[in-house]
Formats: structure tokens, C-alpha cells, sequence
């Protein structure tokens, strides 16, 4: 497994989670849920997930919550189902 940063921080949005790296010649990454294949959240406030065939592993701070990540994932992936329905 490769690090790809140590220092960044992610943001939360209805459809996507955005990382913004503390060195600025890094690009932000952003992760669409619609092309998230699966999301894990792993002991150490550690979330693991799936995005276009790639594993990714982020670590939260100490005291970071990674439920609230955990449950905007799940909310998008229910309205997304509500609305196929």
C-alpha cells in the first residue's frame, strides 16, 4: 500500500467526500459515492472504501469521527435507492 499524504483534510458533501493535502502542489482528490463500491469504517477511526477498483485507507485524527462519514455514504446510497424505486 502506497501514502499518499499524511497531512490533509476531508470534506463532507451530500455526494462526495473532497481531501485537500497540506502541501498545496498536491491536487484535491474527490470521491464521488456514486462510484464508491463499498466503505468499511475499521477501528482507529480508520475508513477503508472502494473507488473505481482502487482500495483507499483514510485515517482520521485522534477524536476524528468517522461515523458521520459512515452515515452520509449510507444516506446517499438510500436516497439513491428510494429514487430508482
Amino acid at each position: 500500500m502506497e501514502t499518499i499524504s499524511r497531512e490533509f483534510t476531508v470534506s463532507v458533501y451530500p455526494h462526495r467526500f473532497v481531501l485537500t493535502f497540506s502541501d498545496s502542489s498536491m491536487p484535491q482528490k474527490i470521491f464521488e459515492f456514486a462510484r464508491i463500491n463499498s466503505l468499511i469504517v475499521n477501528a482507529k477511526s480508520t475508513i477503508e472504501f472502494s473507488y473505481e477498483s482502487v482500495i483507499y485507507r483514510m485515517r482520521l485524527a485522534r477524536g476524528g469521527s468517522s461515523v458521520r462519514y459512515l452515515e452520509q455514504y449510507q444516506h446517499y446510497q438510500n436516497t439513491r435507492v428510494e429514487e430508482s424505486s
